[in-house]
């Protein structure tokens, strides 16, 4: 995405294709945590002292490259249940386009998200010996959480991988902890990905399937730290009361402002009311 420097803040500092670079790689670093170093018994064992999760769910929100995190913590017998969440929401329909090329048996037109990943991951992975949930309803992040608790199998879950769009990682943890706070969440955000720079072009370090283009991605990432943000217009207990209270660091609140100044508050991706 190419764009000239833009002026930002009271000063009027120039930044650099460099500075607005790491501005968004804070944020992404923020919005997407992950606790464990690779999907692994030896990598859960080191952090957590067990060798298998009770729960292990995907978010129909995140990018196709994700699916292959799950089939290898399928692969790898990381968790006791697997879920797959994701009704008709706001990314739907990019999912449906991008995915109907390798759903060739299926209309994908109106396809939910859990059941779109179900059909594509399914011929990837053995799913016949796993216990298996699908979760089909939600339209948002919040009823995600909700639902998917909703359909635990049993009272003995203890402890959840939780795996979502690496922008919406932060916010579905903070989901978690506030409708099921007696749970140990462990975060393992969809991909791991950086914004590099070119002379005036911005770009990412790596191809990934079905990655966004610059410009949304921006927009995403700057619409989670306002839904972070626990004021009267965020999404914690003093504003709309959807996630438990996150802390944001002062370094995060920076680039946030920062890049708010660049690209201007009509980046910022605003909730579909047809979703809420």
């Amino acid at each position: 995405m190419r764009k000239t420097e833009k002026q930002a803040g009271k000063e009027g500092h120039r930044y650099s294709y460099e500075e607005i670079a790491e501005k968004i790689n804070i944020l992404s670093a923020f919005c997407g945590p992950r606790d464990l170093t690779g999907l692994s018994e030896d990598a859960l064992h080191d952090k957590y002292g067990i060798t298998q999760a009770d729960m292990l769910i995907l978010f129909g929100a995140s990018i196709p490259a994700s699916y292959s995190l799950f089939e290898q913590a399928v692969r790898n017998n990381l968790s006791r249940y697997y879920m797959l969440v994701g009704g008709i929401g706001h990314t739907t329909g990019t999912l449906q386009n991008l995915m109907q090329p390798y759903l060739t048996d299926f209309d994908t037109s109106g396809m939910p998200e859990a059941d779109i990943m179900y059909h594509y991951i399914r011929n990837q992975v053995n799913l016949s010996d796993m216990e298996l949930i699908i979760e089909n309803k939600s339209t948002n992040c919040g009823n995600n959480v909700t639902n998917a608790l909703a359909l635990f199998p049993d009272d003995k879950i203890r402890n959840v991988i939780i795996m979502q769009d690496s922008t919406m990682q932060r916010r579905i943890c903070a989901g978690f902890e506030k409708y099921a706070p007696q749970l140990t969440i462990i975060n393992y955000a969809g991909y791991g990905i950086k914004v590099v720079h070119d002379h005036d072009t911005l770009g990412f370090n790596q191809e990934l399937w079905g990655m966004w283009n610059m410009e949304r991605y921006i927009s995403l990432l700057l619409g989670e730290i306002a839904r972070l943000y626990d004021d009267e217009n965020g999404y914690g207990p003093n504003g709309k009361g959807y996630i438990a209270h996150v802390t944001i660091p002062p370094a995060v609140l920076e680039a946030y402002c920062a890049l708010l100044g660049i690209y201007g508050t009509d980046t910022v991706r605003e909730a579909n009311p047809l979703y809420q």
